[in-house]
């Protein structure tokens, strides 16, 4: 977004007389659109971009730029339109099949992500983003031997790209191959310590491959950064349970049913234990 700050005053003014002109000038309502999103007002700005393209259907930029405003807004459906629009404009613009590609994953619309992070490749296939988005796209239709083709060009062009090595750990993590999985989303957290995603995968990894001690190291370095997620408490007191260490299990559990007294998962396994020693007793 543009800051205003860095607009003068006698720009934002022609701007405006521009747009309140007889014709009003469409390039001058993009402009101002973007100038109100950037100042914090997405309403305003999707109004005038909303205006833009009114006034100028063709402007893939004004498109591209309500796009992303929508998307901002949270209107993904909006945002899906009118990044569509800007892309078939501009097919050579690799931006907003980007942003397409990504929003259509969000909104698990795999078939849209793969043909708009295509779109993308064909006007940038050296960028390691776009390889990594498409990866994520076909990995989803399970087609795993393509994203890993995909994910391997990101790494020839970019070895230290966190995102590409932590979906080669979730792809070869579905397709069995733990050790390699475990290397790859260690590597991911060399890179990028803060990927949350990834140690989770990582404890999957270590849990499959019987390594509960360093699954357990894992959990307790999650449980430490977002102690809000319950369900790392509840995999950790899994762990527990596994190791025979029953009362730190049942202490865990405790905790998440003070805060979450309804949380299903951890009402299950206190009451599987506690039948349990029940009946050892």
């Amino acid at each position: 977004m543009t800051e205003t700050a860095q607009i003068p005053n006698e720009l934002r003014e022609s701007w405006e007389a521009a747009l309140a002109a007889d014709p009003p000038d469409g390039i001058a309502a993009n402009n101002l659109g973007m100038l109100a999103a950037g100042d914090g007002d997405l309403d305003t700005g999707r109004q005038l971009l909303e205006q833009a393209v009114g006034l100028r259907p063709d402007d893939a930029v004004a498109w591209a730029n309500l796009g992303s405003v929508c998307a901002a807004t949270g209107d993904i459906e909006a945002a899906v339109a009118a990044l569509g629009r800007a892309v078939e404009l501009n097919p050579r613009n690799p931006m907003p099949a980007h942003t397409l590609g990504r929003l259509a994953l969000a909104a698990h619309d795999y078939p849209l992500a793969e043909r708009a992070f295509r779109s993308a490749l064909a006007a940038a296939p050296d960028e390691p983003s776009i390889l990594v988005g498409l990866a994520a796209a076909v990995a989803a239709r399970n087609r795993l031997d393509t994203a890993l083709d995909l994910l391997e060009r990101a790494l020839l062009l970019d070895p230290e790209h966190p995102v590409a090595w932590e979906q080669i750990g979730a792809v070869r993590l579905r397709r069995g191959d733990l050790g390699i999985a475990r290397d790859a989303l260690r590597r991911t957290l060399v890179l990028d310590p803060e990927r949350d995603s990834a140690r989770h995968m990582l404890v999957v990894a270590y849990l499959a491959r019987g390594e509960r001690g360093a699954a357990a190291r894992e959990l307790d370095a999650l449980i430490a950064r977002r102690p809000e997620t319950l369900s790392y408490a509840v995999d950790r007191a899994a762990i527990h349970f596994d190791c025979g260490e029953n009362e730190a299990g049942l202490a865990r559990l405790t905790a998440v049913l003070a805060v979450d007294p309804d949380n299903e998962r951890a009402l299950r396994m206190r009451d599987a234990v506690q039948e349990h020693d029940d009946d050892a007793k």
